[in-house]
């Protein structure tokens, strides 16, 4: 038993370091050296940036018009998770660079949640290593790790959501039902 939990670890990791290994060579294919993205090559166009930098700059949640006089307008059908995650990065690290190293490690997670939800449904370990192939390679999934857009959380938080779920369907307990 301690063998075999053994190895779900070590396989569990080495999807982690190749997700993350993709994700860092098509950053590097398509921007060249990290360090230098500007925020703006980064942002997505669903307005979380600008709700973030709102709260760095003291506005609270809202989105700041482009016209002058400048006009804060309340952004209420934002959820207020992403926006935070992003600022508080920032306001940390005082770079972007972190909220793009932040989100490359947890989109690498999500092939090792696909690769052990998967596990639950088919008891092949060859299928189950194919979907954390595909799901580390997975086109889609590598470009929005590289941008600041809230699918790479919520995903990460819904597959994280449905194998606790599956967990309490074999075993129920309190503990997996509440996570």
């Amino acid at each position: 038993m301690l063998q075999a939990n053994n190895n779900q670890y070590k396989i569990g990791l080495i999807i982690f370091l190749a997700a993350i290994a993709v994700r860092i060579l098509f950053l590097y294919l398509n921007y060249g050296n990290i360090a230098e993205i500007p925020s703006s090559a980064i942002a997505a166009p669903d307005g979380y940036l600008t709700v973030a930098e709102s709260l760095l700059a003291g506005q609270g949640f809202s989105q700041h018009s482009a016209s002058i006089p400048f006009t804060f307008t309340p952004q209420t059908e934002r959820l207020p998770l992403y926006p935070l995650f992003i600022a508080s990065l920032v306001y940390i690290f005082k770079s972007y660079v972190a909220v793009l190293i932040a989100q490359i490690i947890l989109s690498s997670i999500i092939p090792i949640l696909g690769w052990q939800i998967s596990q639950y449904f088919i008891k092949h370990p060859g299928v189950n290593l194919a979907v954390a192939i595909a799901l580390i390679i997975e086109p889609l999934s590598v470009y929005l790790s590289g941008i600041l857009i809230a699918e790479v959380l919520f995903t990460l938080l819904f597959l994280a959501a449905l194998l606790y779920f599956l967990r309490y369907q074999k075993n129920p307990g309190y503990r997996d039902i509440i996570l």
